[in-house]
């Protein structure tokens, strides 16, 4: 068959008729009518039939989004917000966040609030490990502490991290310093040993003898190495100790019971005004604090005897 006769048999067939709109009814197929293909994405473009149910609603926010989740009935609606709900919850655990701009100090201080935030200093439970609840500087720092958590609206539970951290890492210098003093002690005690060869026994029995006439107790040696250090102090001591053990002068040029008339008992206040003295004079305080000075023990030694006085 060529293409002439063809196209002669496809006009001579007769054409469907199409049924009017009276007889059919709004939505249903008409029949002898040809298929279209179904497009891709109609499921997300509702028909004017889809959106009909819907058209009622007063709010177009509601109607726009209907529209474009392509929600197609009331029920299917229902059924996303049903799914939704039970993977975040009824939103009582939600936090709503300010827009831009408008952070206020009462808005921050809410948020945190829900967060677990006290409203006052003292209602922050910050822990002090047990080893240290002896520590009476642990107190007034906690307290510090309290109050610059409340001031920043600090949660509970993140100030107590906080705090915990801080006083680790506070152990953990002091461990330190400890570690670093007792290196320099032994390194003093060695040096000690070496100038002394012998004589250091002798050297130690002097200080002790000066500790036990001046009464004088760990805190204050403590004080004494920290203000000079432990070569100088055991120097210092051992030379008091010496004087002591052979009936001179106690201390410095005090002699006796009596001082070009003074009596024992202003001793101190003497002391005292040698003290402020000597330490106007920043040429003999530079002596003092400067271990490689020339003149360092002498005028260390002078300064701890005044101090040992009062």
């Amino acid at each position: 068959m060529g293409w002439c006769s063809m196209l002669e048999t496809a006009g001579s067939e007769s054409e469907p008729t199409t049924p009017t709109g009276q007889d059919v009814p709004i939505g249903l197929p008409v029949a002898g009518t040809p298929k279209t293909p179904a497009l891709s994405g109609a499921l997300h473009a509702p028909s004017d039939a889809q959106e009909a149910w819907f058209s009622a609603y007063r709010d177009p926010k509601v109607r726009d989004f209907l529209k474009e989740r392509g929600f197609s009935s009331a029920e299917d609606a229902l059924a996303s917000f049903h799914t939704l709900n039970e993977r975040v919850g009824d939103g009582r655990d939600f936090i709503r966040l300010p827009q831009d701009g408008r952070m206020t100090r009462d808005a921050r201080r809410a948020i945190y609030r829900r967060l677990g935030a006290p409203e006052t200093p003292d209602g922050y439970d910050l822990q002090i490990p047990k080893e240290r609840a002896s520590d009476r500087h642990l107190s007034g720092f906690r307290e510090d502490a309290r109050s610059v958590f409340a001031e920043h609206d600090v949660p509970q539970d993140l100030a107590q991290a906080l705090f915990a951290s801080v006083l680790q890492s506070d152990a953990e210098y002091a461990q330190k310093l400890a570690t670093e003093l007792r290196e320099e002690n032994d390194h003093n005690v060695e040096r000690l040993k070496s100038e002394y060869g012998q004589d250091f026994s002798s050297f130690i029995s002097r200080g002790k003898r000066a500790v036990q006439a001046l009464g004088l107790d760990a805190d204050t040696l403590t004080a004494l190495e920290g203000s000079m250090n432990l070569a100088s102090t055991m120097k210092l001591l051992a030379a008091i100790g010496s004087r002591l053990g052979e009936g001179q002068p106690q201390l410095g040029t005090f002699t006796g019971d009596q001082n070009q008339g003074i009596p024992v008992a202003s001793l101190p206040e003497q002391a005292q005004l040698e003290i402020d003295r000597r330490t106007k004079d920043d040429a003999f305080m530079q002596m003092v604090y400067d271990e490689t000075h020339p003149g360092h023990d002498r005028a260390s030694q002078r300064y701890l005897e005044l101090h040992a006085m009062l």
